[in-house]
């Protein structure tokens, strides 16, 4: 089923100004660029990963309503999962749309969780759901029938799941002590105990939180053993390509200037986190924030069915903004997600993998909807 042109016609019908204002502001984006110091406002967009078709809908057939979409990913080239940890399930749906199948086992015991969230598509065809909330990760066949799972201690419980090998996962973690904490890249097998532990980036702990963003990381597995790792930094556009070992085989680093945060932007932030602080406290009394007021240089890293690796501008405030590098680390092209306007969204998680390419708003306005993307090359 599909509801994207039901979609772009409401836009047009209704919101048709919406899309000068897109124009723009992308206009000026670009200007802003051009004034610094760094390569990055010489680089022209040569691509763009456009949505053709999406999954969700406002009202209907509760096969296609979602209450909260975490995350999505491609099972093969005709299969696409979606995780809902309010309806507490994930759903398999065709490539054009049609619902196939829920994974849905509420509860304590193996096999069950109460709010699935990562997904991943294991090298060997297994889905893999992981539940940050419940401290596990599960792992169906390619019948979605429950093969094992993983319990974790809640200090260790890990978070964006990407395949690694034949049957293992790679994941980001959580860990402090008294006096500090930060995040960890390690991979798993069927333990709890990593098989490999790459990095653990540790600072004091702040009232503020702030120690989990100064020692975040991205990550993408290549090759399915090798990882791309970028560190957190705002002055420095670096990536590191890690061996199974744990050794530093290749970088890619590009000069870099820093890129101070827009007033509209940071307004956003400091609201998305009053509204954490809400749901964590009952109410915003005594909520206090420092912004940090400048850009990280790099948000996300991904690989495409290439082997092309794809780095996600963190610096880029609206749409956003891919720069591509081949597998030697040369720089290729850069591609910005043309991202629809009919309803208002400003935060956005990008799906790239080896079948395919997928958007899902974060903060829909209306409702929570995935978008299937294709790219396509921009006539200068």
């Amino acid at each position: 089923m599909s509801n994207l042109f039901l979609n772009i016609e409401r836009c047009f019908a209704l919101q048709k100004h919406v899309y000068t204002i897109c124009v723009l502001l992308q206009i000026l984006v670009l200007i802003g660029c051009d004034s610094t110091d760094d390569e990055f406002g010489s680089r022209r967009i040569d691509f763009q990963l456009v949505p053709i078709d999406s999954i969700g809908i406002e009202t209907g057939d509760s096969c296609y309503v979602f209450a909260k979409i975490y995350d999505a990913c491609f099972l093969n080239p005709d299969r696409i999962a979606i995780s809902d940890p309010r309806f507490q399930e994930a759903r398999i749906f065709s490539r054009s749309g049609d619902y196939m199948y829920s994974v849905s086992a509420i509860g304590n015991g193996p096999g069950e969780c109460n709010y699935p969230d990562d997904l991943a598509c294991l090298n060997n065809g297994n889905l893999l759901i992981g539940s940050y909330y419940d401290r596990k990760a599960l792992v169906f066949d390619t019948s979605f029938v429950f093969v094992r799972e993983i319990l974790f201690d809640n200090a260790s419980s890990p978070f964006k799941l990407q395949p690694y090998g034949d049957s293992s996962f790679a994941g980001m973690y959580l860990f402090h002590d008294m006096n500090s904490g930060g995040n960890g890249l390690a991979r798993w097998h069927d333990a709890a105990e990593p098989e490999y532990v790459y990095i653990e980036n540790s600072a004091p702990i702040d009232m503020d939180y702030k120690y989990q963003v100064t020692t975040s990381l991205c990550y993408t597995v290549m090759s399915d053993t090798m990882l791309w790792v970028s560190e957190y930094s705002t002055d420095e556009y670096t990536i590191d390509c890690y061996a199974p070992d744990g050794s530093i085989v290749q970088t890619i680093s590009v000069p870099y200037s820093e890129h101070g945060k827009s007033e509209d932007f940071m307004r956003r932030e400091i609201e998305r986190a009053r509204l954490n602080y809400i749901e964590a406290t009952g109410s915003d009394a005594g909520f206090n924030i420092n912004l940090i007021r400048t850009h990280r240089a790099i948000s996300d890293l991904a690989m495409d069915a290439e082997g092309m690796l794809w780095v996600r501008q963190g610096f880029a405030e609206d749409a956003p903004i891919y720069d591509i590098y081949d597998d030697g680390g040369q720089y290729m092209y850069s591609c910005e997600v043309a991202l629809p306007c009919w309803q208002e969204v400003n935060r956005w998680k990008i799906v790239i993998d080896e079948y395919g390419y997928l958007a899902i708003p974060l903060n829909p306005e209306m409702y929570p909807l995935v978008y299937i993307l294709e790219i396509r090359e921009i006539g200068h």
